[in-house]
């Protein structure tokens, strides 16, 4: 699991490329997570620390290292191979190298410079090896694992937990949801999967936008995996009112969090947010509803946040730095409200 400073790093910018620049990392193939050549290989020196391998990202996770994921059989997943440069950098591998997997949940379907395609094809584990064509001997390695889709559900965005009902299916125009794939009780992948439906936009192998549509109940299509095509309900509707959740100040000279919700009646809402400051530059979070706010001068900054056509505007002062940080405050509240709704678990963590 992330340590407090990487959480702080995903929550304020989510699009950090923190996780692919540390030595260390959950992607690590075997030798470079044991630093040794594993028992019964024959390892090439040219890659004496090992390789990594980013998989797939999953929309709306809170803990999303880039790891490779379970495969849905019959389905798809990208994976990135990373080697390690003089400074501990990860760079895209350049070697010539074959990829190979031991056992039939999944064949390597086709390759592209650093990039192989898995294609999962039975309910199994295997490892995946990446070899010298020359020697054949290892570069790395890494276990990958394939697993048949057993249902698919429909998820609200990542958000605070008294923001919203993450079992809602109530969706404002333009908002996003996310289709998850699960095998049992975690998220499986496959980049080929399909969504469809009137007015829906799939965004996302696993994420659609909601057009404009009337207000009702309305349905869209999921074609993944070997799964066959599943339909999922869902129902538009329009946010009558905004609701400031949190923080009650922003630090001078640094980021803070705030929060908003949307409400229709005494209903949660998934809406599209936008988010504007005085005093403040505003950065996105992957929380639904929160945005990091940098203070940029003044003693007050206000944030106005935008949701389906209505708006909020929240007037904070600006204080000195406590013995509290702004990071510990964001986490406590979220505790104190549930915890982050949506899907919070590592696809290790689940699998365990």
């Amino acid at each position: 699991m992330p340590r407090p400073f990487q959480l702080f790093i995903q929550l304020a910018f989510p699009t950090s490329l923190f996780f692919f620049t540390s030595a260390s990392s959950c992607d690590a193939g075997d030798r470079a997570s044991s630093g040794v050549c594993p028992d019964g290989e024959v390892c090439d020196p040219a890659t004496e620390d090992g390789l990594h391998f980013k998989g797939a990202t999953i929309s709306e996770r809170l803990f999303e290292v880039g790891d490779v994921k379970t495969t849905a059989v019959g389905g798809s997943q990208s994976v990135a191979i990373f080697d390690i440069d003089e400074t501990g950098h990860h760079t895209p591998l350049v070697l010539e190298y074959v990829a190979t997997i031991d056992s039939g949940a999944a064949e390597v379907e086709a390759n592209s410079g650093s990039v192989i395609r898995l294609r999962g094809t039975a309910d199994a584990e295997g490892i995946l090896r990446i070899t010298s064509p020359s020697t054949g001997e290892l570069f790395d390695r890494i276990t990958i694992a394939a697993r048949a889709i057993d249902r698919v559900r429909l998820e609200a965005p990542l958000e605070i937990g008294s923001a919203g009902d993450p079992t809602s299916t109530l969706f404002a125009p333009g908002s996003s949801g996310v289709v998850r794939l699960m095998s049992t009780d975690f998220a499986v992948v496959d980049q080929d999967a399909k969504i469809t439906g009137a007015g829906v936009t799939q965004t996302r192998w696993d994420q659609f936008t909601v057009g404009d549509l009337p207000v009702g109940p309305h349905s869209l299509d999921v074609k993944a995996g070997d799964l066959a095509v599943t339909q999922i309900a869902f129902e538009v509707g329009h946010a009558d009112s905004l609701h400031h959740l949190f923080e009650s100040t922003v630090v001078r000279n640094g980021t803070s969090f705030v929060c908003f919700a949307a409400r229709a009646g005494t209903r949660s809402i998934h809406v599209a947010w936008r988010f504007e400051a005085d005093n403040a530059v505003v950065d996105p979070m992957t929380i639904s509803g929160c945005v990091g706010v940098r203070h940029t001068g003044g003693d007050t900054v206000t944030v106005r946040a935008f949701a389906d056509g209505l708006e909020i505007s929240q007037e904070l002062p600006v204080e000195d730095v406590g013995r509290v940080s702004p990071m510990a405050r964001f986490e406590a509240f979220a505790a104190s409200r549930g915890g982050f709704r949506g899907d919070t678990a590592g696809e290790r963590a689940a699998m365990h």
